[in-house]
């Protein structure tokens, strides 16, 4: 009777002395998944910070560090397998590259945006190709800027719960095809689809005048081209609106078409003190690409009409060297950082 009554106790001591040790191992499990989950949330919040950083550059035109944190950030949320924040930081990357005219890098970035997003991400995915079809366009690829285009529209159609800022993208994705269609000589198709966006009940709203005045600077632009009554008045109603709203950074666009329109029509003074403006507003803003853009349409102008220019030798020329050099150097370095951050994602697959 002893005999078994120790074999019990011993049983039982066993049988206690594995359960504490089930119970440690189940809280030491825990304890490693509470760690492991805080890690990633700690990792989350250092690549959305890196995100914020860049977002921030990027709107000071510090484009090199801009384009750095979010290729940090990136390079996080690939760790984290986190394809949403992914897409959207080569969607940021990309539109750096776009606005610096490095069109070629950021159909790269745009690209690889898609690749690493899933079907369902629409809000990247339509954002990427509207990146897509813009960049295409630059490069003068019209049919894979014209596909591009047709996809941001058709998925952001196709979203449910289109919000206010959705049904306000639809519009401007309708406007950029417009664009487009202009660029590839299919004006009539571009001022059908311009005059159809400017009937629709959102460009209505008071709330959206300052997408109203984009399309009817486009529109009067387009009609321009077509040699239409009305175009003129139609640009400056734009050019007016944009001015009452403040929209520096479309007023570059209204300017400079008025300056093309009154060089189409023979009146280079008139053309010289509207692109004069348009330099002045950009040099306002700090947006070297616009006044690239601006500084090579006048000393276009000085070319055909020297006798406009006789008091600036040299000021034109000198100030687009400057330009140029910088973007170009800017382009370099991010072009750098881009190699560099490919090669990195490629070492670690």
């Amino acid at each position: 009777a002893d005999l078994q009554s120790a074999d019990m106790t011993t049983g039982t001591g066993q049988s206690r002395k594995k359960s504490l040790e089930e119970i440690t191992m189940s809280r030491k499990r825990k304890c490693e998944k509470s760690l492991n989950m805080l890690r990633k949330i700690s990792k989350y919040l250092k690549g959305r910070v890196y995100f914020k950083k860049g977002f921030y550059l990027s709107k000071r035109e510090f484009f090199k560090e801009a384009f750095k944190n979010h290729a940090i950030s990136k390079s996080i949320f690939i760790d984290l397998q986190d394809s949403l924040q992914v897409a959207q930081r080569f969607l940021s990357m990309a539109i750096i590259q776009k606005n610096l005219g490095n069109h070629l890098g950021s159909v790269e970035s745009a690209v690889d945006g898609l690749k690493y997003s899933r079907n369902d991400q629409v809000v990247p995915r339509y954002r990427l190709y509207n990146v897509l079809g813009t960049s295409y366009l630059e490069l003068k690829k019209y049919n894979k800027s014209l596909q591009a285009r047709d996809s941001s529209i058709s998925l952001l159609r196709h979203k449910p719960d289109k919000s206010r800022r959705d049904t306000l993208d639809l519009i401007i994705f309708c406007n950029n095809k417009a664009l487009l269609l202009r660029e590839k000589g299919d004006l009539d198709k571009s001022l059908k689809l311009l005059d159809s966006v400017l009937e629709t009940q959102v460009l209505k709203d008071p709330r959206n005048l300052k997408e109203r005045a984009r399309v009817l600077d486009n529109k009067g632009n387009v009609m321009a081209k077509l040699h239409l009554n009305g175009a003129e008045a139609l640009m400056i109603k734009g050019y007016n609106l944009r001015d009452s709203l403040n929209d520096r950074s479309g007023l570059n666009a209204s300017l400079i078409h008025l300056s093309k329109f009154y060089l189409l029509n023979n009146k280079p003074n008139k053309a010289l003190g509207w692109i004069q403006k348009a330099y002045k507003n950009a040099r306002d803003l700090e947006i070297q690409a616009a006044e690239k853009e601006i500084l090579s349409i006048i000393l276009q102008m000085k070319e055909e009409f020297p006798e406009l220019f006789s008091n600036d030798n040299t000021r034109y020329f000198e100030a687009y060297q400057s330009v140029d050099n910088n973007l170009f150097m800017m382009m370099s370095e991010i072009d750098e950082l881009h190699a560099e951050d490919k090669y990195n994602i490629e070492r670690k697959e």
